[in-house]
């Protein structure tokens, strides 16, 4: 089975806060990113670590590291939000 695909200069950029969700930075969701990115990074970094880890082509390399591109790109979004939401909450 092939699925169609729709190419998208960025995954992110699918991504939106919900109009009705609380103001205020979305701890839980920027926690999740975080946790990600760490564990793409943990894993990442036996490539580099550990000399007799088997070495991993450079399409698996680049996709981790954008990967972790990514989160960092949700959670500048969700930081941005929180600091629109909290400012317009104070008037």
């Amino acid at each position: 089975h092939s699925f169609p695909t729709r190419r998208s200069s960025d995954l992110e950029e699918l991504f939106t806060i919900r109009p009705e969700a609380e103001a205020g930075l979305p701890i839980d969701a920027l926690l999740c990113a975080l946790s990600r990115a760490r564990a793409v990074l943990a894993i990442a970094s036996g490539q580099f670590n550990d000399p007799a880890a088997p070495r991993w082509t450079d399409s698996i390399i680049s996709s981790a590291l954008w990967a972790v591109e990514g989160d960092l790109s949700l959670i500048e979004q969700m930081v941005r939000y929180g600091w629109e939401t909290e400012e317009a909450s104070h008037g």
